[in-house]
Parts: C-alpha cells; structure tokens; sequence
C-alpha cells in the first residue's frame, strides 16, 4: 500500500490501515508469520520543505501481535506489538555546502518518495524489525531445551544426568579448593 503525498498540500493527511507484510526473510527466523498490523497517524509537510515532494513528516502509531520463536524452548509465542514512530522523509539527501561534510546517499537512511508516494509496508517492516527483542523469551521462566536430549524443560522432565562442573574448568576447581582448606 502507498500513501499519495502530493495530496497533502498545506495541512496533513491522515491514514488508518490494516497492513499484512510479506513473509520476513530467513534472516531474522525469530518472526515466525508475516505480521498483520494496524498503522494510524498523518503525515504533513515539514515545515522545512516548500513543497511535500521535497519532504514530510510522518508520525504514527503500530499496533497488532506478533508471532515470535522463543530463543530458548524455540516454541512460537505471541508478543504485543504497539509503538509509536516519527520519522522525516526526503527526496534526496540534504545538500550541504562545505564539501568535507557532503552527505552521500550511501551513508543515510531515508525513505524515499519517489514521485511523492510513500510505501507504507516498507516503513512498517522497518519499524517492527528495529522493536523486535534482541532475544524473544516465551516468559522470564522459560527452562528452554535440555542441552542433552534436547527436550522442551517447559513441557516435560529428563532424566539426564545433570553436570555440575563443565569438565574443562575441573583444574581451576581443584585450585580452588586447595585455596579454601586451611593450612595444615
């Protein structure tokens, strides 16, 4: 979906949408299924811009739940997903006069509205990507995989026999414990 920026004119232009993304890449496999999202805001031309094909401003609100893999039991589990966004949006990257501080397109990221429309699901995918969780939990508690058999802890017991020292560290145990006995 894109929203016609050239219809804004003095005032602003207001949206409410229910937007399905694409299916996310094999990149980021912590999204389980394409969002469904709700997107409300306006977007009106900054007051830096002549002309709203120069550039706008966007403010707006997500909202909808996401299906997320948790990083620990690997389950699928629903996550809340409302943030609020205000981003600027150019036609080309802002021209400065001293040549040592030229900003070149490569090193800014800014959405482009390309004959004054704006692609609405690439805005969205952006921002759910950057508030996703670094590590999606199911719940603080989540006991994860037995490391061992591989069995969810959070669904059912093992009987794997437990470590209680990873065998790569039993020398620095050992000189542990001749420090803590007294001398004798």
């Amino acid at each position: 979906m894109f929203l016609d920026i050239n219809n804004i004119g003095d005032g602003s232009l207001s949206f409410d949408e229910t937007l399905t993304l694409d299916p996310v890449s094999a990149a980021n496999a912590d999204l389980v299924e394409p969002p469904s999202v709700r997107l409300h805001g306006s977007v009106s031309a900054g007051p830096n811009f002549r002309d709203p094909t120069e550039g706008a401003e966007v403010r707006g609100r997500i909202e909808g739940s996401l299906r997320l893999r948790c990083c620990r039991c690997l389950d699928p589990f629903d996550r809340p997903c409302a943030t609020g966004f205000r981003l600027t949006l150019r036609s080309e990257a802002p021209k400065v006069k001293d040549p040592d501080h030229q900003i070149d397109t490569s090193e800014t990221c800014f959405f482009e509205i390309e004959g004054g429309k704006l692609v609405l699901d690439t805005l969205v995918a952006e921002q759910i990507h950057l508030n996703l969780p670094l590590k999606p939990l199911c719940s603080d508690s989540c006991a994860g995989l037995c490391p061992t058999c591989g069995i969810n802890r959070n669904h059912l017991e093992c009987d794997c026999r437990k470590e209680s020292l990873d065998p790569r560290l039993q020398a620095l145990q050992q000189i542990r414990d001749k420090m803590g006995r007294p001398p004798g």
